[in-house]
């Protein structure tokens, strides 16, 4: 499970072009300049391709914090083992 904070973490440095520093786990929406709204849709869009899911409307609206993003993923991965 630690693989996906790793790859969120990740992932979120490169949509926001920040520093990976900056994503830290306790790390919520609008904390940063690039962590606004279009900026969430960008995010929840390479969501979507980097893990090859479907995140739904009502969840993109609660995904507001790393670690909400990261639990949302392991569930995800829990229910396809």
């Amino acid at each position: 499970m630690n693989d996906i904070r790793s790859r969120v973490s990740t992932m979120m440095a490169e949509v926001f072009a920040v520093d990976g520093s900056v994503i830290r786990p306790d790390l919520q929406f609008g904390e940063i300049a690039q962590w606004d709204s279009i900026g969430h849709i960008n995010l929840m869009l390479e969501t979507e391709i980097r893990f090859g899911v479907d995140v739904p409307p009502d969840a993109i609206a609660e995904l507001l914090s790393v670690g909400k993003i990261c639990t949302f993923l392991e569930r995800l991965e829990g229910r396809a083992q």
